[in-house]
C-alpha cells in the first residue's frame, strides 16, 4: 500500500469489492480487500511529489537522483526509462551527487523510529543502494524529523554540507568526519560556488547568510569560518533557494516563495554580490511562488532557469526578459527543484505531484507557441478584440500545421482564416495567427479551447485556452445620510444628490430610475439613458416633494446594463407640519361692555412649527363676538412668526355673554378653538321727587317734579313716561320720551294738576325703561281741589269754583276720611260724571 493516501473509492462487484486508491505515488487497485495492490501508473501517468533532484555530472546526465515525499529516495540507476527505483528511507528529503567522484551520491531521508528521525547516507553506485549511514548528529542535537537539505562542493571530492534543524554541518572526507560550521535557527538550502569552494551560501527562512572562508581550518572568528547576513533589502518572505553564478563566484541569485506584499515586499527573483549593499529585483512580471533556480554557464550572460508553481521560466539576458520554457509539453505544476547538466545540455525539473520532466533538444519538427497576453483578452468593452498566436518550429525538420481552430467553448472566439491551413513552417521559422474575441455574454468569463494539429511527434495536438470577459460597467451608488433627504414643508421640496459610480472597466449605461412613491422622483433635468465612463461618476438629483404630512420612505430602482441587475436605494424624508397656537389677553374675557358699544381684543395666531401656516377661516359661535370681516383668507404665517387679528365684542342685550371662536388652518391637529366671554351691564332707574300734590284751590294749577336718574353703568333707555288716563286734571308738561339717560344723569318729569270743583280721577304715572330689575315703575298722583259749599259756608264763589257737597276746609282730615271711607267709590261715581261731562264737552 502506498505511504500517503489522498483519496479512495470502491466499486460494487462480486465479493470481494474492487478498491481504488489515489495517493502521492499514483493510482493503485486492490481486488482482495486491500491485501495486495496493483499500480496503475503506466502510460505516462506521474503523480509523485518530489522535493529535490540532482543529475550525475557525466556527459549524458545518465542518472537522476531525487527525493520523494513518502516514497523514499528515487534513482534511475538500474531502471528502464521511464521507471525509477526507490532505494532509501520512508521520506526522501534531499540527494546530491559528488561532482568529482561521479558515482558517489549522498542523501538525507526520514525514519520515524528509532531516533534520530532524520539521517544522512552515502551511496557509491549512483543511489542504487545506500549502505553507509554518515549521520553527523546523535539523538539530541538536530535529531528531529525535518527535510534536511544537502549540498556538495562541485570542485572538491568528498566535501559536502548538511543543514540540520539547529546547525550547518560540513564534512571534508565524504562523511567520515563532520564539524559544525555555524548554528542556525532551522534548516536552510545550501549552495557552494563552482569557481570558489570557500564561498558557501545558506538561506534560512527569510534570511540569507554567506561565508567566504568555508574551508578555513577553524570555526568562528577571528580567523575561522564565519557567516555574514546578506538579507539586506529582500522582501520579508521565505527565500526558497540561493545559488552562486557558475562563472562568477561573487554573484548570487535568490528566489522567493509566497505572493507579493505591499511596498518593498514585491518580487520573486533577485541578484546581488557578496560585497553589494542591496539585491537587484530581476523578477518576471508574474506573481507566483518561486521554489527553484538553476544556472547554465553555456551562454553569456548566464542563463537563468526559475521554477514556479505553474512551470519553468527562462531568461537569457540577465533577467531583463523572461519566457515560458515549453508551456505545451510541461504541465502547470509546482516546480520545487531544477538541476542542469551543461555538458549534457539537459535540464530536469522535479514537480510536486507530476513527477520529473526533462528539457532537451528536439530531433525532428517541434512546435512552440507564444500567446500574446497568454490568450487572456481580459475585459473587452465593445469588441471585437484581437490577440496574436505565434507558432514556432524549434525543431530540425519542417513543421506541418494541419489546422488551427476553435475546438470547443464560447463561440465568441474565432481563429481568423488567414493564413489558411494546412501549411508548413520551416525549421527556425514561425507564422502568426489571429484570434478574435467578440463577447457573447457580458459580465461572464468566456473560455474556449483553440486546437493546433501538427506533425510534431511529441505534441501532435496542442490545446490552448483563451479567456475573455465581456466587460460591463459596475454600478455603485452613494447617497448622503443613508438616503434621508431631511424635513420638507408641504408645497415645497428638498433634493439630495444620488451619486452613481461606475466601478467597472467599461462604460455603464443607466437606463432609468424609478421610485416606489410619487413623492420621491428624479426631476426632468435628468434625461435617460445616462452614460458613465469607466471609473467615472455622475450625480442625479433625487427630489422629495411630499403631498401629505409625516414620515415618508421609498425605494429607488436603478436599471442599467450592469449584469448584477437592478440596484436598490432606500430614501426617506419627513413632511413637517405647521403648529397653530392661539393667545388672547385675560383668557378671552372682554370685561364689561354696554349695549350699543363694542370692545376689541387682539387674538394672536402663533405658528410654532417649522413650516408656513395657512389660516383658512375664523368664525364665532355668537353674533355678539365678531371675527374680523375685513381680512381676506387664506392668511399665511411664516414658520416661527405670528399675526394678530381683532375679535370684537358688540353686545345687543344685557347679561353674561360667552362664545367659542374657531380658527381653521392646515395644522394637522385640526381646528383650534378659543373661549371668549364678556358682561353687558344695564342702566338702573332711580326716581326722586313726590307725586303727591295735596290740596289745590279750585281753578288753580299745581306742579310736581320727578327726577328720573340712571344710577347704572350703561345707558338707560326710557321708552315712555305716561299717565294712566288722559283727562284735564293731570298733564305731563315735558314728555320727551322715548329718550336715553346716560349713566349718572337725570331727567326731570313735570306733572301739572288742574284743580276743579269736581274731584280728580285716580291717576298714575307709569315709567317704562330697560332696567332689567324694574322695567316698569308706577307712581300714583294724589291731588284734591279745595272748594266751598254755599249752603254751609256762605261764601261767594264763582260758578266754576262751586261744587256740591261740603266745603273742604280741613284738607288733611278730609283726605284721611276719604281714604278710609270709600274714596274710590266716590271717585268712581265722580269719574263717571266727569267722563259724561268730557263727552258733552267734546
Amino acid at each position: 500500500m502506498p505511504a500517503s493516501t489522498r483519496t479512495a473509492a470502491s466499486r460494487p462487484s462480486p465479493t470481494p469489492s474492487i478498491i481504488y486508491c489515489g495517493n502521492d505515488g499514483g493510482i493503485n487497485r486492490s481486488i482482495d480487500n486491500g491485501a495486495t495492490w496493483i499500480a496503475f501508473n503506466a502510460g505516462g501517468l506521474q503523480t509523485t511529489l518530489f522535493y529535490n533532484i540532482d543529475l550525475k555530472a557525466d556527459p549524458t546526465a545518465s542518472v537522476s537522483i531525487a527525493a520523494a515525499q513518502d516514497n523514499e529516495i528515487q534513482t534511475t540507476a538500474g531502471a528502464v526509462r521511464p521507471t525509477w527505483n526507490a532505494t532509501q528511507g520512508g521520506d526522501g528529503w534531499d540527494a546530491a551527487f559528488d561532482k568529482i567522484v561521479t558515482n558517489r551520491v549522498y542523501c538525507t531521508s526520514g525514519f520515524w523510529s528509532p531516533a534520530p528521525c532524520t539521517r544522512v547516507f552515502r551511496s557509491t553506485n549512483d543511489g542504487a543502494t545506500f549502505p553507509t549511514e554518515i549521520t553527523p548528529w546523535g539523538t539530541t542535537s538536530d535529531a528531529g524529523c525535518y527535510l534536511a537539505p544537502i549540498a556538495t562542493d562541485p570542485s572538491n571530492a568528498g566535501v559536502l554540507y548538511v543543514s540540520g534543524s539547529q546547525n550547518l554541518w560540513q564534512s571534508r572526507d565524504a562523511g567520515a568526519t563532520w564539524r559544525i560550521l555555524s548554528p542556525f535557527v532551522g534548516t536552510g538550502t545550501i549552495d557552494v560556488a563552482r569557481a570558489n569552494s570557500n564561498n558557501v551560501v545558506i538561506a534560512v527562512a527569510n534570511q540569507v547568510f554567506v561565508s567566504t572562508n568555508a574551508l578555513a581550518a577553524t570555526v568562528g572568528p577571528p580567523a575561522g569560518v564565519t557567516f555574514t547576513n546578506i538579507t539586506r533589502n529582500l522582501p520579508s518572505r521565505t527565500v526558497t533557494r540561493t545559488m552562486f553564478d557558475p562563472v562568477d563566484p561573487g554573484t548570487l541569485y535568490a528566489v522567493l516563495g509566497g505572493f507579493n506584499g505591499g511596498p518593498g515586499q514585491t518580487g520573486h527573483v533577485f541578484r546581488t554580490t557578496t560585497t553589494a549593499a542591496t539585491w537587484t529585483d530581476i523578477s518576471p512580471p508574474v506573481d507566483l511562488p518561486f521554489s527553484a533556480v538553476a544556472l547554465s554557464a553555456k551562454s553569456t550572460p548566464t542563463t537563468i532557469f526559475a521554477g514556479t508553481d505553474l512551470g519553468v521560466l527562462r531568461s537569457v539576458d540577465g533577467g531583463a526578459s523572461w519566457t515560458v520554457l515549453d508551456d505545451l509539453r510541461f504541465p502547470r505544476a509546482p516546480v520545487l527543484d531544477l538541476s542542469v547538466n551543461d555538458e549534457a545540455g539537459v535540464l530536469r525539473a522535479a514537480t510536486y505531484g507530476r513527477g520529473v520532466f526533462e528539457f532537451s533538444k528536439p530531433t525532428g519538427p517541434a512546435i512552440a507557441v507564444n500567446l500574446q497576453d497568454g490568450f487572456d483578452f481580459g475585459i473587452v468593452c465593445n469588441g471585437p478584440a484581437f490577440l496574436t498566436l505565434e507558432i514556432f518550429n524549434i525543431g530540425v525538420h519542417d513543421l506541418e500545421i494541419d489546422s488551427v481552430q476553435r475546438l470547443m467553448g464560447s463561440t465568441g472566439f474565432t481563429v481568423l482564416p488567414a493564413p489558411g491551413t494546412p501549411l508548413v513552417i520551416s525549421s527556425g521559422d514561425h507564422l502568426d495567427f489571429t484570434l478574435l474575441y467578440q463577447p457573447t455574454t457580458r459580465g461572464v468569463v468566456e473560455v474556449a479551447t483553440i486546437r493546433i494539429v501538427s506533425n510534431d511527434p511529441g505534441a501532435p495536438v496542442v490545446d490552448l485556452t483563451a479567456f475573455g470577459l465581456g466587460g460591463t460597467g459596475t454600478l455603485e451608488t452613494m447617497i448622503a445620510d443613508n438616503g434621508d433627504i431631511g424635513s420638507v414643508c408641504l408645497g415645497s421640496f428638498a433634493q439630495q444628490e444620488l451619486t452613481l459610480n461606475n466601478r467597472g472597466a467599461c462604460p455603464l449605461s443607466v437606463t432609468g430610475i424609478t421610485s416606489s412613491s410619487p413623492e420621491f422622483f428624479v426631476p426632468h433635468v435628468a434625461l435617460f439613458p445616462l452614460s458613465i465612463a469607466a471609473g467615472d461618476s455622475i450625480e442625479v438629483p433625487i427630489r422629495f416633494e411630499p403631498s401629505s404630512l409625516g414620515f415618508k420612505s421609498a425605494t429607488l430602482s436603478i436599471t442599467s446594463d450592469d449584469p448584477a441587475g437592478v440596484k436598490m436605494v432606500n430614501v426617506s424624508g419627513t413632511a413637517m407640519a405647521p403648529e397653530l397656537a392661539l393667545v388672547i389677553a385675560d383668557h378671552g374675557n372682554f370685561g364689561k361692555t354696554c349695549v350699543g358699544h363694542f370692545q376689541d381684543e387682539f387674538l394672536t395666531l402663533n405658528n410654532k412649527g417649522r413650516c408656513p401656516l395657512t389660516i383658512t377661516g375664523i368664525v364665532s359661535s355668537s353674533g355678539e363676538f365678531l371675527a374680523p370681516e375685513v381680512i381676506s383668507y387664506p392668511l399665511k404665517i411664516a414658520a416661527g412668526a405670528s399675526m394678530q387679528v381683532p375679535i370684537r365684542f358688540e353686545p345687543t342685550s344685557v347679561g353674561d355673554k360667552a362664545a367659542t371662536v374657531t380658527v381653521s388652518s392646515d395644522d394637522p391637529s385640526g381646528p383650534h378653538t378659543l373661549s371668549v366671554s364678556g358682561k353687558v351691564p344695564s342702566g338702573k332707574l332711580a326716581v326722586s321727587g313726590s307725586a303727591e300734590f295735596g290740596g289745590v284751590k279750585c281753578c288753580a294749577y299745581a306742579e310736581r317734579r320727578l327726577s328720573l336718574c340712571n344710577v347704572g353703568e350703561c345707558d338707560l333707555h326710557v321708552s315712555s313716561v305716561e299717565l294712566t288716563h288722559r283727562h284735564r286734571h293731570f298733564k305731563l308738561l315735558n314728555n320727551v320720551f322715548p329718550t336715553t339717560v346716560q349713566p349718572g344723569s337725570c331727567l326731570d318729569v313735570v306733572v301739572e294738576f288742574n284743580a276743579t270743583c269736581d274731584p280728580p280721577k285716580p291717576c298714575s304715572l307709569v315709567i317704562t325703561c330697560d332696567d332689567p330689575e324694574t322695567p316698569t315703575r308706577t307712581f300714583e298722583l294724589w291731588a284734591y281741589s279745595l272748594c266751598c259749599i254755599r249752603e254751609e259756608c256762605g261764601c261767594k264763589c264763582g260758578e266754576s269754583c262751586c261744587c256740591k257737597g261740603k266745603c273742604h276746609r280741613d284738607w288733611p282730615r278730609y283726605r284721611d276720611h276719604e281714604r278710609e271711607h270709600g274714596y274710590r267709590s266716590r271717585h268712581e261715581h265722580s269719574e263717571r260724571r266727569e267722563d259724561d261731562r268730557d263727552e258733552h264737552d267734546r
